[in-house]
């Protein structure tokens, strides 16, 4: 039997006289996750969701919902920038060290043998910093002048995270905190996390879906499939029965599919439609849309 939950529940809202026609509800459900692909633009919904749900959540949306998508742009690396970087620095060593070639053939760096070298340059200092710096500019390390060379690639689009909703909740009991209030964080609580399978093995952790709705129709989030990687309760203050009357909840969903113009539109981004479960989505996205 499918587990559900209804916040706040019905007898409140009949209580409280509010019909909720003005109201946005957001509903997950939980699904058991059959398996993942490596590739992720191999994986569709119908592969990793399981056909019949675990449990059932029609949330009031109390506060904020706060959507997050994010690319990545950087410096365009190639195998002809990776060779000019090697020219610039084979350059720069080689510079230096006919820099420092030549002053030792002028006279600059001192003609001694080693022993008489480390000798000369205890005498300057009685420290290891004397030591280098005595060091250094017998070498003509310290009258170097810098290459002025600078290799500029081009910015390219590199990555996209995956989308991310951070949703905040409050729960309020009518007349069972338990039933009302503490089961439903509970459920999310325990479907976010894996399940152990024998010595090594585990379960997957449950896979959501998230589709806000209200009595004039569909709302802004519709999420086939996604993760719960976060549950952060508040319980509050008075409690009945060892249990809260109130809670504040934030939830912290992440779409599974890569980001792509296709998926934020609802389309889906595998190009086999043998799947069952993906043939149903393409038409569900076009019954949206039209």
């Amino acid at each position: 039997m499918v587990q559900s939950w209804q916040c706040p529940s019905e007898e409140l809202m009949a209580r409280s006289g509010i019909d909720g026609t003005d109201f946005s509800f957001l509903d997950v459900t939980a699904y058991a996750c059959k398996g993942q692909m490596a590739m992720a633009r191999a994986a569709s919904v119908g592969s990793m969701r399981s056909d019949i749900p675990l449990a059932n959540w029609k949330l009031l949306v109390s506060s904020d919902i706060t959507e997050s998508i994010n690319h990545s742009w950087g410096k365009y690396e190639s195998m002809a920038g990776k060779l000019q970087e090697l020219i610039d620095q084979t350059a720069a060593t080689v510079s230096s060290g006919i820099y420092i070639g030549s002053g030792a053939l002028t006279g600059t760096q001192q003609s001694s043998t080693p022993q008489l070298q480390l000798g000369s340059l205890g005498q300057a200092g009685n420290s290891a910093n004397s030591m280098l710096t005595a060091a250094a500019e017998q070498s003509g390390l310290t009258s170097e002048q810098v290459k002025n060379t600078k290799l500029d690639a081009s910015m390219v689009y590199q990555d996209s995270t995956n989308r991310q909703f951070n949703i905040e909740l409050e729960l309020v009991a009518f007349s069972n905190p338990k039933r009302e209030v503490y089961d439903p964080i509970r459920a999310f609580m325990e479907y976010s996390c894996a399940s152990a399978k024998g010595v090594f093995g585990i379960d997957f952790p449950a896979v959501f879906t998230l589709h806000s709705t209200s009595k004039g129709g569909s709302g802004v989030i519709s999420i086939e499939l996604a993760a719960l990687v976060s549950v952060q309760p508040t319980w509050k203050f008075p409690w009945k029965d060892g249990y809260p009357m109130a809670a504040s909840v934030t939830l912290t969903f992440v779409e599974i599919p890569p980001l792509y113009r296709q998926t934020i539109n609802g389309q889906s981004i595998v190009s086999s439609s043998a799947d069952p479960g993906l043939v149903e989505n393409q038409y569900r996205f076009k019954a949206q849309k039209g």
